[in-house]
Protein backbone atom coordinates (compact mmCIF):
# COMPACT_ATOMS: atom_id res chain seq x y z
CA UNK A 1 0.00 0.00 0.00
CA UNK A 2 1.25 3.54 -0.63
CA UNK A 3 1.73 5.61 1.86
CA UNK A 4 1.47 2.94 4.75
CA UNK A 5 3.83 4.03 7.17
CA UNK A 6 2.85 1.39 9.86
CA UNK A 7 5.67 -0.59 10.82
CA UNK A 8 6.21 -4.43 10.80
CA UNK A 9 4.73 -6.48 13.90
CA UNK A 10 8.37 -6.58 15.25
CA UNK A 11 9.48 -3.21 15.08
CA UNK A 12 6.54 -1.98 16.84
CA UNK A 13 7.36 -4.61 19.71
CA UNK A 14 10.68 -3.77 19.96
CA UNK A 15 9.50 -0.16 19.62
CA UNK A 16 7.46 -1.01 23.37
CA UNK A 17 10.23 -2.64 24.89
CA UNK A 18 12.19 0.29 24.47
CA UNK A 19 9.76 2.63 25.85
CA UNK A 20 9.11 0.82 28.69
CA UNK A 21 12.68 -0.13 29.14
CA UNK A 22 13.18 4.01 29.01
CA UNK A 23 9.72 4.37 31.32
CA UNK A 24 11.45 2.56 33.81
CA UNK A 25 15.15 4.00 34.29
CA UNK A 26 13.93 7.75 34.58
CA UNK A 27 10.91 6.90 37.13
CA UNK A 28 11.39 7.55 40.41
CA UNK A 29 12.28 4.83 43.02
CA UNK A 30 9.59 4.96 45.55
CA UNK A 31 9.03 2.44 48.20
CA UNK A 32 10.65 -0.69 46.22
CA UNK A 33 9.47 -3.92 46.43
CA UNK A 34 12.19 -6.63 46.10
CA UNK A 35 11.50 -8.78 43.12
CA UNK A 36 11.89 -12.61 42.39
CA UNK A 37 12.03 -15.31 45.17
CA UNK A 38 14.74 -12.28 47.44
CA UNK A 39 12.63 -12.14 50.51
CA UNK A 40 12.48 -8.23 51.53
CA UNK A 41 13.09 -6.33 54.74
CA UNK A 42 11.36 -4.02 56.45
CA UNK A 43 11.83 -0.65 58.02
CA UNK A 44 10.23 1.32 60.85
CA UNK A 45 11.03 5.01 61.54
CA UNK A 46 10.51 6.65 64.82
CA UNK A 47 10.77 10.47 65.81
CA UNK A 48 11.60 12.44 69.10
CA UNK A 49 12.20 15.26 70.11
CA UNK A 50 14.06 16.29 73.37
CA UNK A 51 15.74 19.31 73.62
CA UNK A 52 16.62 22.72 72.52
CA UNK A 53 13.24 25.23 71.69
CA UNK A 54 10.49 22.86 72.13
CA UNK A 55 9.62 24.06 75.65
CA UNK A 56 8.38 26.66 73.51
CA UNK A 57 5.61 25.50 72.44
CA UNK A 58 2.48 23.79 72.75
CA UNK A 59 1.64 22.11 70.00
CA UNK A 60 3.93 21.54 67.14
CA UNK A 61 2.56 19.86 64.24
CA UNK A 62 5.26 19.29 61.01
CA UNK A 63 4.33 17.56 57.56
CA UNK A 64 6.46 14.65 56.80
CA UNK A 65 6.19 13.55 53.19
CA UNK A 66 8.33 10.59 52.58
CA UNK A 67 11.56 9.46 54.78
CA UNK A 68 14.49 8.17 51.83
CA UNK A 69 17.29 5.88 51.96
CA UNK A 70 20.32 6.05 50.10
CA UNK A 71 22.21 2.92 49.05
CA UNK A 72 26.00 2.80 50.31
CA UNK A 73 28.33 3.34 47.24
CA UNK A 74 26.19 5.45 45.03
CA UNK A 75 26.74 9.03 44.70
CA UNK A 76 24.96 11.33 47.50
CA UNK A 77 22.51 13.03 44.78
CA UNK A 78 21.65 9.51 43.34
CA UNK A 79 19.44 6.54 44.14
CA UNK A 80 17.49 7.61 46.77
CA UNK A 81 14.81 5.22 47.64
CA UNK A 82 11.48 7.11 48.72
CA UNK A 83 9.34 5.66 51.44
CA UNK A 84 6.23 7.71 51.82
CA UNK A 85 4.97 8.65 55.19
CA UNK A 86 1.20 7.42 55.98
CA UNK A 87 1.16 10.15 59.13
CA UNK A 88 -0.37 13.42 57.81
CA UNK A 89 1.50 15.44 60.34
CA UNK A 90 3.45 14.59 63.81
CA UNK A 91 3.37 16.76 66.42
CA UNK A 92 6.97 17.36 68.14
CA UNK A 93 5.54 18.31 71.20
CA UNK A 94 4.10 14.81 71.23
CA UNK A 95 7.43 13.54 70.40
CA UNK A 96 9.22 14.81 73.69
CA UNK A 97 6.88 12.97 75.84
CA UNK A 98 7.26 9.03 73.23
CA UNK A 99 8.44 7.91 70.27
CA UNK A 100 6.41 8.41 67.57
CA UNK A 101 5.97 5.54 65.23
CA UNK A 102 6.20 8.04 61.59
CA UNK A 103 6.29 4.77 59.31
CA UNK A 104 6.46 0.82 58.59
CA UNK A 105 7.47 0.05 55.32
CA UNK A 106 8.98 -2.84 53.22
CA UNK A 107 12.44 -2.07 51.82
CA UNK A 108 15.08 -3.92 49.91
CA UNK A 109 18.14 -5.64 51.75
CA UNK A 110 20.65 -4.00 51.71
CA UNK A 111 23.89 -1.64 53.10
CA UNK A 112 22.70 1.98 52.96
CA UNK A 113 24.53 5.20 53.99
CA UNK A 114 21.85 7.91 54.69
CA UNK A 115 18.55 8.76 55.75
CA UNK A 116 16.39 11.54 55.21
CA UNK A 117 13.33 13.40 56.01
CA UNK A 118 11.28 15.37 53.26
CA UNK A 119 9.49 17.91 55.68
CA UNK A 120 7.42 20.74 54.90
CA UNK A 121 6.32 24.05 56.74
CA UNK A 122 3.87 24.31 59.79
CA UNK A 123 2.88 26.64 62.15
CA UNK A 124 3.58 25.78 65.63
CA UNK A 125 1.70 27.08 68.91
CA UNK A 126 3.60 29.11 71.68
CA UNK A 127 2.90 28.88 75.30
CA UNK A 128 1.91 32.15 75.20
CA UNK A 129 -0.72 31.03 72.57
CA UNK A 130 0.87 32.88 69.34
CA UNK A 131 1.33 31.07 66.65
CA UNK A 132 4.29 31.01 64.79
CA UNK A 133 5.93 30.33 61.44
CA UNK A 134 7.93 26.99 61.80
CA UNK A 135 10.60 26.09 58.50
CA UNK A 136 12.61 23.38 57.23
CA UNK A 137 15.73 25.23 56.20
CA UNK A 138 16.64 22.28 53.86
CA UNK A 139 15.71 18.38 53.79
CA UNK A 140 16.27 17.05 57.20
CA UNK A 141 19.25 14.60 55.99
CA UNK A 142 21.50 12.31 58.62
CA UNK A 143 24.79 10.54 57.90
CA UNK A 144 24.02 6.65 59.12
CA UNK A 145 25.42 3.30 58.28
CA UNK A 146 22.57 0.85 58.70
CA UNK A 147 21.68 -2.73 56.97
CA UNK A 148 18.64 -3.90 55.83
CA UNK A 149 18.41 -7.66 56.36
CA UNK A 150 16.19 -10.42 54.64
CA UNK A 151 13.24 -10.71 56.59
CA UNK A 152 14.09 -8.93 59.98
CA UNK A 153 13.07 -5.35 60.48
CA UNK A 154 15.62 -2.38 60.88
CA UNK A 155 14.76 0.29 63.58
CA UNK A 156 15.54 3.80 62.75
CA UNK A 157 14.98 6.35 65.28
CA UNK A 158 15.36 10.20 64.41
CA UNK A 159 15.80 12.57 67.16
CA UNK A 160 14.60 16.00 65.71
CA UNK A 161 15.41 19.23 67.14
CA UNK A 162 13.89 22.89 67.00
CA UNK A 163 16.30 25.94 66.83
CA UNK A 164 15.20 29.84 68.35
CA UNK A 165 15.77 31.64 65.69
CA UNK A 166 14.04 34.61 67.00
CA UNK A 167 16.98 36.87 67.48
CA UNK A 168 17.82 36.95 63.68
CA UNK A 169 15.65 38.62 61.08
CA UNK A 170 13.09 37.06 59.58
CA UNK A 171 13.24 33.66 61.14
CA UNK A 172 10.98 32.21 63.99
CA UNK A 173 11.93 28.48 64.32
CA UNK A 174 13.45 25.96 62.78
CA UNK A 175 13.47 22.19 62.75
CA UNK A 176 16.08 19.87 61.39
CA UNK A 177 17.40 16.04 62.13
CA UNK A 178 19.52 16.55 64.95
CA UNK A 179 20.75 12.46 65.11
CA UNK A 180 19.80 9.24 63.60
CA UNK A 181 19.99 5.57 65.23
CA UNK A 182 19.46 1.93 64.80
CA UNK A 183 18.69 0.46 67.42
CA UNK A 184 17.92 -2.75 65.38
Amino acid sequence: MAGDRRLPGGCRALGAVLLLALAAATAPSEIPVPGGTQEGGRVQVWITDRREAITDFTALPVTIAAVALHPAGRPRREGWLRLLAPAQAVDLVQATREPVLLLEAPAPPGTYDAVRLEMDRGRGTLTTGEEVAVTVPSRGTATLSFRIQPGQTTVLTLDLVVHDMTDRPGKRYEVAVRKATVTR
